[in-house]
């Protein structure tokens, strides 16, 4: 899906509307939304090669083309637990 895509289908629902996530199909729970980020952003905002300690964390490695330029994504990073989502969720997804 992409960013002109969501903003489609985000046209059909009330603005007031708390946006939150479903997650895990097959075990599903109902998350805030902590907030909104790009491939590029994570990737600019990892710890510097000097830092030993920090390197040794970095495990994200963001797709890339054939030249190693990160192929970019917008990510909705997922906020606290609410609770137990349901199956149902993903059958009426459009």
């Amino acid at each position: 899906m992409t960013v002109d895509e969501l903003r489609e289908r985000l046209d059909d629902y009330d603005g007031d509307l708390e946006v939150r996530l479903m997650t895990q199909k097959s075990w599903p729970f109902e998350n805030y939304v902590r907030g909104i980020v790009a491939a590029s952003e994570i990737v600019e905002n990892e710890p510097d090669e000097d830092d030993e300690d920090a390197a040794a964390d970095r495990t994200y490695q963001p797709n890339s083309d054939d030249r190693g330029a990160v192929c970019d994504a917008v990510y909705l990073v997922e906020g606290s637990q609410i609770g137990y989502g349901t199956k149902a969720a993903w059958e009426v997804a459009s």
